[in-house]
């Protein structure tokens, strides 16, 4: 059940206005930034998972500048714990490297700008200039092939779906194709809302970098 508050004229807070509690089965959980911004805009909140009910003059939560460049090897330790999050891991349905092994292919990566011996692009993502993750494109059973992986404490503002769109518009060779557990939806959702296609749908089998898992594969053409 909905329950709609008053929208307010300011959308700042004081340091008075505290969220109010609430609990009960019929609340509902505010899940993502889009959720949010969507109810803020509606003039109406939802409590969260503890039962509290955010106050209607907070501020709006701000989607912050998506840039990416070229990855350099002042980056790769901060990626590679990126890599090691547990949760990351879960969702994308991955194993993380060791250092020795994440370091040794990116020494080669790195050697090779122009990508012709890896035929890697790596690039890395920022968000207002911070470092918020990696996109890259390389080949996989001959094909060029997108991922991504973004730091988990900015999940669910928009810096997938930024990421990819800029570097498809530098890397402007077709088709490229992508891969994703089958029940990561949100990395489903950035694919085909930057036009990838859905083709198959099947279970893999455990490899050195992933678990066994469904996995689903898109194309943009």
């Amino acid at each position: 059940m909905l329950r709609a508050l008053p929208a307010q004229d300011s959308p700042r807070r004081t340091d008075r206005e505290a969220p109010v509690a609430r609990g009960g089965a019929a609340s509902r959980v505010i899940t993502s930034w889009k959720q949010e911004t969507k109810l803020w805009r509606l003039g109406r909140i939802m409590s969260d998972s503890s039962g509290r009910l955010y106050n209607p003059r907070m501020p709006l939560p701000v989607r912050p500048m998506v840039t990416i460049r070229r990855t350099s090897a002042a980056d790769i330790r901060t990626l590679h714990a990126f890599e090691l999050d547990e949760a990351s891991n879960e969702l994308a349905g991955t194993k993380p490297r060791d250092w020795p092994t994440f370091q040794r292919r990116w020494t080669e990566i790195l050697a090779d700008p122009e990508g012709r011996a890896t035929g890697v692009t790596p690039r890395v993502i920022l968000a207002d200039g911070v470092l918020a993750g990696a996109i890259n494109i390389s080949p996989q059973d001959g094909s060029d092939t997108l991922g991504y992986w973004i730091a988990r404490t900015l999940w669910g503002r928009g810096i997938a779906t930024r990421a990819v769109a800029l570097l498809l518009r530098e890397f402007t060779r077709r088709p490229i194709y992508a891969t994703a557990a089958g029940h990561n939806v949100p990395s489903i959702r950035v694919l085909e809302k930057n036009g990838f296609e859905m083709v198959s749908r099947c279970v893999t089998p455990e490899t050195s970098r992933t678990v066994q898992r469904e996995t689903v594969t898109l194309v943009l053409e």
